[in-house]
């Protein structure tokens, strides 16, 4: 009769556990869905228990960056996404240059940056990359250090929330900035610039030839690969969703470079890291 009792109460006390832990992960779920919105693409149970899975990537004497350039909301995202998860498969992390504006409206970027946070840097791209409304005007290029000071301020809060992690690098728009910028950018914490140049974090070879208007053999992205990395034991590609894309949608036929480009750095015998992984 006593071992009944016994039981009952053991019973019992499953119940309240298994309903307090219901209760409460309905209740952590609905939350974290109202905060994401009501996006149909996304699954918000997965989300709560999802746990970045590190690449395991590891430094070597010889580096390549991959610098995925224009990371923005709606405009060629889900390329972009497609971008990295290839870079992902081969075990390449990948250096993220963000527009901050508008970030926040679109769901599905901001959830899938939240959720593979271990294996991206994020890099402030300026702040909406068009203060003129004439994408060849750079946004930073003429801009004293206060105008400057208030863009990068505005746009690094909302990067904030997507991650802890201190944002150190700063990629301006058109890969130009004016003088006042780079000392606005010194006040606001970033450490690294990379923009075109011969600095060490400046990009060395492009998916794209702006030119002529047309995509970068990979045999010449390669070449000019090889020579940073003989030069600076360094290579940073910058690339752009928009590279492999014809009137807003991916072009398969112009994806294939970019495949065939991670394939042939994928026999290289070098590492693959993230800006600040190469900072001490």
């Amino acid at each position: 009769m006593q071992n009944k009792k016994v039981d009952k109460k053991r019973l019992a006390s499953f119940f309240i556990g298994l309903s307090v832990f219901t209760l409460a992960s309905i209740s952590a779920s609905f939350t974290i869905k109202n905060s994401l919105g009501e996006d149909s693409n996304l699954n918000y149970l997965a989300l709560l228990f999802h746990r970045c899975e590190p690449l395991n990537y590891f430094k070597k004497e010889k580096n390549i960056i991959l610098r995925i350039d224009d990371i923005q909301a709606f405009a060629w995202r889900d390329i972009s996404i497609k971008m990295v998860n290839e870079a992902f498969k081969r075990k390449m992390p990948v250096v993220l240059a963000v527009i901050p504006v508008g970030l926040e409206k679109d769901r599905k970027i901001v959830n899938y940056l939240k959720k593979n946070l271990c294996n991206i840097e994020i890099a402030q791209h300026g702040w909406d990359n068009n203060i003129y409304n004439n994408p060849d005007i750079p946004e930073f290029g003429e801009l004293n250090e206060k105008e400057a000071y208030e863009r990068i301020i505005k746009g690094k809060k909302v990067l904030q929330k997507i991650t802890k992690d201190p944002i150190i690098t700063f990629i301006p728009p058109n890969n130009i900035y004016s003088s006042g910028t780079a000392v606005a950018l010194e006040k606001t914490g970033f450490k690294i610039i990379s923009n075109e140049g011969s600095g060490y974090f400046d990009y060395t070879a492009s998916t794209y030839d702006f030119e002529h208007h047309k995509l970068t053999k990979v045999t010449e992205v390669i070449n000019e690969c090889k020579e940073g990395l003989l030069r600076k034991n360094l290579c940073i590609i910058m690339l752009h969703p928009q590279d492999y894309a014809t009137e807003g949608r991916l072009d398969e036929e112009k994806y294939k470079n970019y495949l065939k480009l991670l394939d042939e750095l994928e026999k290289m015998d070098v590492g693959f890291v993230k800006i600040k992984d190469l900072i001490n």
